[in-house]
């Protein structure tokens, strides 16, 4: 049968036109109050956050262990062209970089291409409707800088004084007397998302030959693997997973000149071509190891120093192969260890390796297993303002050791990192932190607390060194505090301030009506090019990551 169209179920051409310029025009509308209210997308145009984000960088991978890692770009290395794109000047590479795993020198010639930074997505207005938390990454706009948007971390809360001191972010609420610290592993990703590496036993060089650095170009140090074997019978040499035989305890510690080459617990890999190097202080540490034992007995222990009840101590975290965690702390006076806490997780199976975690940061020793934090010990130092200045300082470089009991095992993915390091000074001191000399003693100029009033806050880039924020923040000021700006900051300073700014223990703060809102998700990370050289545009989807 021939079919036929009628004239009412035939659409008409206008109707059919109208209805979609409407519709058009209802998508946009959409799509600007969504952008103006709920998220908007950003770049990141510096490396303060690195490497949490990345502003513009290189992507490098190590030609002797593999490892991949990220440098800041730096304009003074790329190629200079003329207007109609002929080379003028090549790029220069003579300084150099270095691996910070293997330590071997770093081709830049092959990564002078430089990255875009991240682009990420901020929900706007979230502070609206629910409160910021401590160690949000944030966007706002600086009081001395208000036609900027920055991105920080969230790291002082309102109606509460902080102090920055041995890297670590004190608190004293409004009110009180003492002070404590604060701690990023309340919120466990947070904490994962900072650990800065120091080294990991995947990464062995295959030129196990002459080790020459940045500056040691004639160097005749000869590489080695960090982990050094204090007793028992040990396969490590060489190797990315290190052998026990059994038998006698075994034993081996971290040496940081391993090869005549110091690891420098203060330095960023990501600031190679700023050369910024902190004479970091390393007392917060995470000691992993993914263990495979090959019997049913025995036990390993991951151990490291601390300040501990106000005196230095060594700490253990012991996990019997049985599935008992002990956790315990030598005495300084008696030398006997003291257990601290105890646990039982299910039995650790032969043959098969178990990841194993001990965190020693922000006054809290915990152990993890699969992956789950299974026995959590936290202690407080509450002083007041005297005796924290008082307070001795960590260790530069702790002892670091694993010991090994029972019959063979392998240990794989041995990894040790280090936390943030919140300095209160980097080019200059920073009024309202505190800083030490080089006996260790509080600089007493520089010990005034940053005061929070209702809806202020306070916030610092992840990457230290490299970060201009609110440490270094005067209201309506320049960086340096010597003149001031614009008009927009004094008219920010005039009606932002509820309290008065007659001191510099007030400066660096950023008051709550200059929140913009939290950043969540990098949508789309620097992308990958079909040659070192060549356009970078494959997206690279497994860089793609909530923010924490």
């Amino acid at each position: 049968m021939k079919q036929t169209t009628t004239e009412h179920s035939k659409p008409q051409p206008e109707e059919t036109i109208k209805e979609t310029f409407e519709s058009i025009v209802i998508a946009f509308i959409l799509a600007f109050v969504f952008r103006a209210y709920i998220v908007e997308a950003f770049v990141i145009p510096t490396g303060s956050m690195a490497p949490t984000l990345l502003g513009q960088h290189y992507r490098v991978t190590c030609d002797q262990c593999g490892y991949q890692f990220k440098i800041n770009y730096s304009d003074e290395h790329r190629e200079k062209r003329d207007r109609s794109g002929r080379v003028v000047a090549p790029a220069r590479w003579e300084d150099g970089a270095a691996c910070p795993m293997c330590l071997f020198d770093i081709d830049m010639a092959k990564n002078a291409r430089p990255l875009p930074g991240d682009r990420i997505l901020v929900h706007k207005y979230i502070y609206t409707v629910s409160e910021p938390r401590r160690w949000d990454v944030v966007v706002f706009k600086a009081p001395h800088m208000p036609d900027t948007n920055f991105i920080k971390r969230l790291v002082g809360m309102p109606n509460e004084s902080i102090r920055l001191l041995d890297g670590n972010v004190y608190t004293q609420p409004e009110g009180k007397t003492q002070w404590n610290i604060a701690r990023k592993s309340d919120k466990p990703k947070v904490q994962r998302a900072v650990w800065q590496p120091i080294y990991h036993s995947q990464y062995v060089p295959r030129d196990l030959g002459e080790l020459k650095g940045p500056g040691e170009r004639n160097s005749s140090n000869r590489w080695s693997v960090p982990w050094v074997a204090q007793a028992g019978e040990w396969d490590i040499k060489g190797r990315r997973s290190y052998l026990f035989h059994g038998g006698d305890p075994g034993m081996i510690s971290f040496d940081f000149q391993a090869g005549g080459h110091f690891r420098l617990p203060g330095v960023y890999p990501y600031n190679q071509y700023d050369r910024s190097v902190f004479n970091d202080d390393l007392e917060d540490i995470r000691l992993a190891v993914a263990l495979e034992p090959q019997t049913h007995t025995g036990s390993i222990s991951l151990s490291t120093q601390t300040r501990l009840s106000g005196e230095t101590q060594t700490v253990i975290a012991n996990i019997d192969l049985d599935g008992t965690i002990r956790l315990t702390a030598i005495n300084p006076q008696s030398g006997q260890p003291d257990v601290l806490m105890t646990a039982k997780v299910p039995t650790l199976k032969t043959g098969q390796a178990t990841p194993i975690e001990f965190w020693a940061v922000d006054q809290e020793l915990s152990v993890w297993i699969n992956g789950q934090r299974e026995l959590r010990y936290l202690y407080s130092d509450s002083l007041d303002s005297q005796q924290l200045v008082k307070r001795p300082p960590p260790l530069k470089i702790p002892r670091i050791s694993i010991e090994m009991t029972g019959g063979a095992a392998t240990l794989h993915r041995v990894e040790l990192d280090r936390d943030l390091f919140y300095a209160s000074s980097n080019v200059k001191p920073a009024r309202g932190g505190m800083i030490r000399d080089a006996r260790g003693n509080v600089i007493a100029s520089h010990i005034k607390p940053m005061k929070l009033f209702d809806n202020e806050f306070f916030c610092i880039g992840d990457n230290n060194p490299l970060s201009d924020d609110g440490r270094f923040w005067s209201p309506g000021k320049t960086t340096n505090n010597s003149e001031y700006v614009n008009p927009n900051a004094l008219w920010v300073r005039d009606r932002y301030f509820d309290q008065a700014l007659d001191d510099d223990s007030r400066d660096g703060i950023v008051p709550g009506k200059l929140m913009m809102g939290r950043a969540f998700f990098v949508y789309f990370p620097a992308p990958f090019g079909w040659s070192q050289t060549g356009m970078r545009a494959i997206p690279n989807f497994d860089d793609m990551r909530f923010i924490h």
